[in-house]
């Protein structure tokens, strides 16, 4: 039966000293070799140690590590952060909460024992980020703005052809990109739908808005809402 014992000396590294029987000569940490999630999500990185023979080892450290090292899951707060948990002794859990885009890279679980140091890693991915999307207009512009996004993406204007529009982004906190684009009534046919369109890479589907002087509808696949101002659709 182990004993756990927190080293306070650590500081923010999660440490602790446990005896198990494990197989030093076939000692591994079993991790997976990439995830992906979606922004605001909680995901949890496993490691875990493996053996097969039984033999004495002490555990000095373990750690989940990406930028710093992991807090106690104890301290975890409905905030952003990597915090880590131990369970049934030999293996460690790594929960990033609310992950952003900065959270993507490689993740290290390390660990410290009497036969030295074993280390494995993960590489974490954030994909296909959207938060809100609308287009405004007067009696001489049209401007559609699209917030959240992650990936980078690109906006582009239509009617029969390509507009040339104005555009402009902005990195935000976390990662995310915002962006906002507007063109001239005075190019193109008054008259009818202009669209609008982010353009992302697979397999982040586009959004694609419509606007015109007159009403216009929002749309998700099949899904139609009226609206003063919209028409947005999901293009997978």
């Amino acid at each position: 039966m182990g004993i756990l014992k927190r080293n306070f000396g650590c500081g923010a590294i999660f440490c602790f000293i446990f005896t198990v029987g494990v197989v030093v000569s076939k000692l591994e940490l079993l991790t997976s070799p990439s995830v992906e999630a979606k922004c605001g999500d909680n995901l949890t990185l496993k490691c875990e140690v493996n053996s097969i023979d039984q033999t004495d080892l002490t555990i000095t450290k373990f750690e989940w590590m990406h930028k710093t090292s992991c807090e106690d899951i104890s301290l975890a707060k409905t905030g952003h952060g990597l915090y880590c948990q131990i369970q049934n002794k030999t293996a460690l859990f790594g929960t990033l909460i609310n992950i952003m885009p900065e959270d993507e890279g490689e993740y290290i679980c390390k660990m410290h024992s009497n036969h030295g140091i074993k280390n494995e890693k993960t590489n974490v991915k954030v994909n296909c980020c959207f938060g809100s999307s609308k287009i405004t207009g007067n009696g001489s512009h049209l401007t559609c703005q699209f917030k959240g996004v992650y990936p980078s993406a690109s906006v582009l204007w239509f009617q029969n052809n390509t507009i040339t529009a104005n555009s402009t982004i902005q990195k935000t906190e976390g990662g995310l990109y915002d962006y906002s684009s507007s063109i001239s009534l005075d190019e193109g046919n008054r008259d009818q739908p202009y669209s609008c369109v982010l353009s992302r890479s697979s397999p982040c589907p586009d959004v694609k808005l419509q606007g015109n002087r007159g009403a216009i509808k929002l749309q998700r696949n099949t899904f139609v809402i009226e609206m003063t101002m919209m028409m947005m659709t999901f293009m997978w």
